[in-house]
């Protein structure tokens, strides 16, 4: 459980230190369902890495 929590907490952190910048720098019509599927996949890469450690 402890390990769940520890995700859950880094995953909105992590989240935000990637969506930031992209919502900034794009306008938000270009932020298509596939711009966010690929960070979202970006954010499950670093999940796992994070998790592996």
């Amino acid at each position: 459980m402890q390990v769940v929590a520890a995700m859950s907490a880094k995953v909105p952190f992590l989240r935000n230190t990637i969506m930031k910048p992209v919502t900034l720098t794009m306008p938000m019509r270009s932020n298509t369902l596939k711009e966010r599927k690929r960070s979202n996949t970006k954010l499950q890469i670093k999940e796992q890495v994070l998790a592996s450690q």
